[in-house]
């Protein structure tokens, strides 16, 4: 009998009717952190289809974990924190995809804070939205296999002269 439980268990897996648990949610095992608003940072725990958790980080600089539909988990990392703007300073945004891939994207310019980020284009690329002590933002698109820049705008250029693809990120100076 066990035999025959193990041939019809690999015969099931192996036609994908088993299919491996996906990410379906994320969030911060942390603490709240209150200055101008509030922010929690501590670590990735992921939530899976088959209702388990995985603790996916250990030192307990991350915040702002998201999953996309197409299962890519992705969350900001940062060195510093400013005390009172809750600014998380030296960000990165770090994605792993199914396959278990891991890609680190940086703000535009490493003393940039990141102000938000998401996953676009139906998964294929992910946008970063970061700005300096003064005010000027930048919106960069990067390509989510490559990791390349696919394009960048900063706040500086005229809302109509931006592409069609930054409208919603960057303020209407």
């Amino acid at each position: 009998m066990f035999h025959f439980q193990v041939i019809v268990a690999a015969l099931l897996s192996c036609s994908g009717l088993f299919a491996a648990p996906q990410p379906v949610s994320a969030f911060i095992e942390g603490k709240t952190l209150a200055g101008e608003g509030s922010i929690t940072v501590g670590n990735v725990r992921v939530r899976f289809s088959d209702g388990h958790t995985e603790r996916w980080t250990k030192l307990g600089q991350c915040h702002d974990p998201k999953v996309s539909a197409a299962g890519h988990v992705g969350w900001c990392r940062y060195q510093e924190i400013d005390p009172v703007r809750l600014a998380l300073r030296k960000a990165s945004v770090r994605v792993r995809l199914p396959d278990g891939t891991l890609r680190d994207f940086d703000a535009a310019f490493e003393r940039f804070i990141i102000e938000k980020w998401c996953f676009a284009d139906h998964d294929s690329t992910l946008v970063i939205v970061s700005s300096n002590e003064h005010s000027l933002m930048w919106a960069v698109k990067f390509d989510l296999r490559s990791g390349e820049v696919v394009e960048a705008v900063s706040s500086r250029e005229k809302p109509g002269d931006r592409p069609a693809w930054s409208k919603g990120y960057l303020p209407e100076w």
